[in-house]
């Protein structure tokens, strides 16, 4: 995982990798990965945050979606 404070937006936290390995993918360690991001970066004083996906990585981009993350393009 990797994130923090963007550079260009100060205002925003950013998740630019969650990363499981494929032994581990479809058993909840992407919940709880988010979970931790998220509470992390609200506790850094973030009230919004961005995140990267590839948009070819349809299963990454439904997670994201049924947890509450928004495509900032389609708004």
């Amino acid at each position: 995982m990797e994130l923090g404070r963007r550079k260009i937006e100060d205002e925003f936290g950013y998740v630019n990798l969650y990363y499981l390995i494929p032994e581990v993918r479809g058993k909840g360690f992407s919940l709880e990965l988010d979970n931790f991001a998220t509470s992390y970066l609200k506790e850094l004083g973030f009230k919004k945050a961005r995140l990267s996906v590839s948009p070819t990585n349809l299963r990454a981009i439904n997670f994201y979606t049924k947890n509450g993350w928004q495509d900032w393009f389609k708004k």
